[in-house]
C-alpha cells in the first residue's frame, strides 16, 4: 500500500499551498484485516490533506474485498476527493469496485478533470485510465495558466503532453527515489 502526501513547488507563490494526499495499491483481499485499514485511515486523516486522490490498486482477486477499504473512505478533505481505477479493480467487476467509491461521495475523474480553487489560485485536476484493463487518453495541456496536476496508479498510463505534475505509485523513479513529504504551491 502507498500512502503519501505530495509535495511539489509548481508555481512560486508562498501563501497558497495545497495538500494532496495520494493512496494506491492497497490490493485487499478477503484477509485483509479491518484493523490494518482503520490504523492506516487513522494516519492518513491526521495528515489534514486539501485533496485525497485514490489511485487505483485498490482490490486483489474478488470486488467484495472492497468493503473493507471502508475506513479509508472516511478520510476528509475539503476542497475534494477523487478516484481512478488500476488494474487489478478491473479483474472481477469493475462496476462494482467504482460504485463502492462513487456511493461515498469519491468522485470518479477517469479520464476526465476538474479544477480546484483554493484562496483564488486554480489547479487543473486529471484523473487517467489503466493502460492494460481500461482506455486512457492521451493527456492535453489547455491554454490556462493553472498548474495541472495528473493522477494515475501507473506511469505508463499517463501520455501525451507533460504536465507539472504527474502523481503515480508505480514508476521506475518511484522504487529508486520514495517521495515522502509534498506540498503543491498554487498561483497563476
Amino acid at each position: 500500500m502507498n500512502v503519501r502526501i505530495l509535495e511539489k513547488n509548481i508555481v512560486d507563490h508562498s501563501e497558497v499551498q495545497m495538500r494532496i494526499l495520494f493512496i494506491s495499491n492497497i490490493f485487499a483481499d478477503l484477509k485483509t484485516t479491518s484493523e490494518f485499514i482503520e490504523r492506516v485511515a487513522i494516519e492518513a486523516s491526521a495528515q489534514n490533506a486539501d485533496i485525497v486522490l485514490y489511485g487505483g490498486g485498490f482490490v486483489r482477486g474478488s470486488h467484495e474485498a472492497v468493503t473493507s477499504l471502508e475506513p479509508l473512505t472516511r478520510i476528509r478533505a475539503h476542497l475534494g476527493r477523487y478516484f481512478v481505477l488500476g488494474d487489478s479493480d478491473y479483474l472481477d467487476d469493475p462496476a462494482r469496485v467504482r460504485s463502492f467509491f462513487q456511493t461515498r461521495h469519491i468522485q470518479d475523474l477517469t479520464n476526465a478533470h476538474v479544477t480546484i480553487v483554493k484562496h483564488g489560485r486554480a489547479l487543473r485536476l486529471t484523473g487517467i485510465d489503466d493502460a492494460e484493463s481500461g482506455a486512457p487518453v492521451v493527456v492535453q495541456k489547455e491554454q490556462t495558466d493553472f498548474p495541472h496536476v495528473v493522477f494515475s496508479q501507473k506511469l505508463e498510463n499517463i501520455v501525451g503532453e507533460e504536465p507539472e505534475m504527474r502523481v503515480v505509485s508505480q514508476s521506475a523513479s518511484f522504487f529508486r527515489r520514495p517521495l515522502l513529504m509534498t506540498r503543491i504551491e498554487l498561483g497563476i
